[in-house]
């Protein structure tokens, strides 16, 4: 069986605790736990449910834009 590599980018969550993990090229694939190895194993399971659902990525292939808005927020001073 051949393998598709995905990359996968770790945060650490400083206001829940644990970790959250986010598939770079799935877009909205993430899942989360309580350590690094913990998130690791469920975006893995993560993977296969979106996979499952919306299908295997074609090699570059961007998902299809539904809008783009800009959104303007009052500036901030620091």
């Amino acid at each position: 069986m051949s393998k598709i590599e995905f990359i996968v980018e770790l945060f650490e969550d400083p206001e829940v605790g644990g970790f959250v993990a986010d598939v770079v090229n799935l877009p909205g694939c993430m899942s989360q736990g309580e350590t690094k190895e913990e998130a690791l194993e469920n975006v893995e399971k993560a993977i296969k449910v979106y996979l499952e659902v919306v299908g295997k990525p074609k090699l570059g292939e961007k998902p299809k834009l539904i809008t783009k808005k800009v959104v303007e927020i009052p500036q901030v001073t620091v």
